[in-house]
């Protein structure tokens, strides 16, 4: 039988775009130096405030004790008054401070200021092993890789934990994560273990769950990381606004839809899911076609249609192009561009869009549907059929 991890690794190795891969991050990783010894990502200094003195990790930038003293005079303040030592982590972003061996106090800095964090983000086991690779004494004391290890149903190697345990910011988002992962299976807590040692930031991934959790399955939110790991948080938030099933944020995806997407792209996209869903959709055509001012060949009689499709309470106006007359290299009636409009305004050019022809089909369908302002013919006599 093959187990979760082969199965991870088989799946890594496929080529299919369906196939969930590994996203590579920006960011440095953990690497070796020539001795064998883990570099940590993230460097860090140990302060001790007992005897005035400071240690740089490797990778660290060097800080004597009244550069600390000068530089860091508001996290010396913010420190708890009996603290004895004071490690600097995360590019020198985040201290955490000890009263002997106990973690007592988490601070981080914020536009220039140290600001107090809840310990209760962090696991004081899980910190020791970021900062110094201390492992407890109780392997179950790192409670995060005691968690995916109860839920992959298989061990975790030494080597691995230590590209899982990178920075302290990490371990709460981590924490995110894996609190948004219910109901998943032994193969998805796989993928999401991959994810998190090689994927994009902890923050993107924990984010992506979150916002998706009880909207879509955990295998198409843990796929939104493959593609556009920058915007998969507002891709999937938008899309949960939507619906509660894949398909929606399959379009959404496939659309490219993120905070920056004008009005007319959401909407044409959302219709678009929605009418291969076969939710419910309210349609009309409000006005007949009249003459298009702008279009090409006159003689040909260039027509606009108008139809609105309401979903949810939320109109969608769709202005259609084409000629009455088969002439001058054009076929009566097949729609030649059709557009959502928005305030007044050209938006989404649907017929450009291949992965929108369902919804150009259903455009037509809804425009031959029997009814007030069917498309006319030849000089407004009879009525004309319309074709894609």
């Amino acid at each position: 039988m093959i187990g979760n991890r082969a199965v991870a690794q088989l799946m890594k190795s496929q080529t299919s775009p369906n196939i969930i891969q590994p996203v590579r991050s920006s960011h440095p990783t953990v690497q070796s130096n020539p001795s064998g010894q883990v570099i940590q990502r993230v460097a860090h200094s140990v302060i001790n405030l007992t005897d005035a003195s400071v240690t740089a990790k490797e990778g660290a930038k060097g800080l004597s004790w009244d550069e600390f003293s000068e530089e860091y005079k508001d996290l010396k303040e913010k420190a708890d008054g009996g603290a004895t030592t004071i490690k600097l982590t995360d590019n020198q972003t985040r201290a955490i401070v000890y009263i002997d061996d106990v973690i007592v106090q988490t601070l981080a800095k914020t536009n220039g200021k140290w600001y107090e964090e809840s310990l209760d983000d962090y696991e004081p086991d899980e910190v020791e092993y970021v900062l110094d690779r201390t492992a407890p004494e109780d392997s179950d004391g790192l409670v995060l890789a005691k968690r995916l290890k109860d839920e992959m149903g298989e061990d975790i190697s030494e080597a691995e934990l230590k590209q899982l345990y990178k920075s302290v910011s990490d371990l709460p988002t981590i924490a995110k994560a894996m609190d948004n992962m219910v109901g998943a299976t032994p193969y998805e807590w796989s993928i999401l273990f991959t994810r998190l040692k090689e994927g994009p930031s902890r923050s993107i991934i924990a984010g992506v769950l979150e916002a998706g959790n009880g909207h879509f399955t955990i295998a198409t939110l843990l796929q939104q990381l493959n593609t556009n790991p920058s915007t998969a948080i507002d891709r999937v938030t938008i899309a949960a606004t939507w619906g509660n099933n894949d398909t929606y944020l399959h379009y959404a995806q496939n659309m490219a839809i993120s905070k920056e997407s004008s009005e007319g792209r959401l909407r044409g996209t959302r219709l678009a899911a929605a009418v291969e869903l076969g939710e419910a959709i309210t349609w009309n055509r409000p006005q007949a076609d009249r003459n298009y001012v702008h279009g090409a060949d006159p003689l040909a009689q260039p027509r606009t249609g108008f139809i609105t499709a309401t979903i949810g309470g939320v109109p969608i106006s769709i202005h259609a192009h084409w000629y009455r007359l088969s002439a001058l290299g054009h076929v009566a009636g097949k729609i030649t561009s059709a557009h959502v409009q928005f305030a007044g305004a050209n938006d989404l050019e649907i017929n450009q869009w291949s992965f929108l022809n369902g919804l150009m089909t259903e455009i037509v369908a809804q425009f031959n549907e029997p009814g007030g302002h069917l498309p006319s013919t030849d000089n407004g006599i009879g009525n004309l059929t319309i074709t894609v």
